[in-house]
């Protein structure tokens, strides 16, 4: 019987995943698959997680949370050199990643999509050589109201929360020298925030970059 784990952030979003959890891997064992659940949201969790994925054989790995929990698991992943699909099942906020390769917001749809095995290579980023990034590498306002949105204000109202915390950082916010260096100009400017896109949607907006493409080889600044 070939093994799975489900690494799952019980926080995430409107945190429903954990009463679906049953339903989720009686599909699993449905088709010969046995499906470990791993509850992981802070930093001993996902501590403890880099030694299982180093000495479990899985198959696979599902991710259900938002973009931070997929983000931290993928690079766990990399850094332990597990080099098996991942699966999304989508429960955070806003879900960007999710979105930028069509999983639906239905888990039993994603479950669906997963079992069947479509599958689908993507380009990651890099930055500074350590940190790897699925989606987004950003700096500036957007990333100060990331962090400090309360969990319980975007379990609450969604992604809303994300826009009435940015109201009331603006007039705190002040402008830092960017300075983008490509193959082929340089740039410098006084910017309140930088976005590095891979995929379309960003903070719960769709299509910030329309023409990002995940398998182009190329980010959208």
């Amino acid at each position: 019987m070939k093994k799975a784990i489900l690494v799952y952030n019980p926080f995430s979003g409107q945190r429903i995943l954990s009463s679906k959890l049953d339903n989720i891997i009686a599909r699993f064992m449905a088709r010969e698959i046995l499906l470990q659940p791993y509850r992981a949201y802070n930093e001993k969790h996902f501590r403890m997680l880099s030694d299982i994925l180093k000495n479990e054989d899985y198959s696979r790995v599902i991710i259900s949370g938002g973009d931070g929990t997929i983000n931290m698991v993928v690079n766990i992943m990399l850094s332990c050199g597990v080099n098996v699909p991942i699966g999304i099942i989508p429960s955070g906020t806003c879900n960007d990643f999710a979105r930028s390769i069509g999983m639906p917001a239905n888990i039993n749809k994603c479950v669906d999509i997963i079992l069947a095995e479509k599958t689908l290579n993507i380009d990651i980023g890099l930055v500074n050589g350590e940190t790897y990034f699925l989606n987004t590498c950003a700096g500036g306002i957007l990333v100060n109201v990331s962090y400090s949105t309360s969990g319980e204000l975007k379990k609450n109202i969604g992604s809303l929360a994300y826009y009435l915390k940015a109201l009331g950082e603006i007039s705190n916010t002040k402008p830092f020298h960017l300075k983008l260096e490509t193959e082929n100009e340089t740039i410098e400017l006084e910017a309140l925030m930088f976005l590095i896109l891979n995929g379309r949607h960003v903070g719960g907006f769709n299509n910030v970059a329309w023409k990002a493409d995940l398998t182009d080889g190329l980010m959208d600044i």
